[in-house]
């Protein structure tokens, strides 16, 4: 199975961005969760919850909405995994 990168400014994590990755490590075994003290989206930052999902910026306005996104994208990438892997 793949795994999936979801990469975190430790600053915004104040944002409620903590919650969200605590429920979606729960829920998903298969995710990598990498803390950085920055990472280049400083804008960001201090205003909303984001993180860097497979290097993709996933924002939201509000930390149950980023989970609900982040939630949606990870049904879909693993379902694209784990039908490929059933093709071969």
């Amino acid at each position: 199975m793949r795994n999936f990168k979801i990469e975190v400014c430790t600053d915004n994590l104040s944002q409620g961005t903590d919650h969200v990755l605590a429920k979606l490590q729960e829920e998903f075994s298969e995710i990598k969760i990498v803390p950085y003290r920055c990472v280049s989206y400083c804008h960001q930052c201090f205003r909303v919850p984001f993180v860097l999902f497979n290097e993709q910026l996933i924002e939201a306005s509000q930390p149950d909405n980023l989970y609900m996104m982040l939630r949606e994208r990870l049904r879909i990438e693993r379902d694209v995994s784990q039908s490929n892997e059933q093709e071969f």
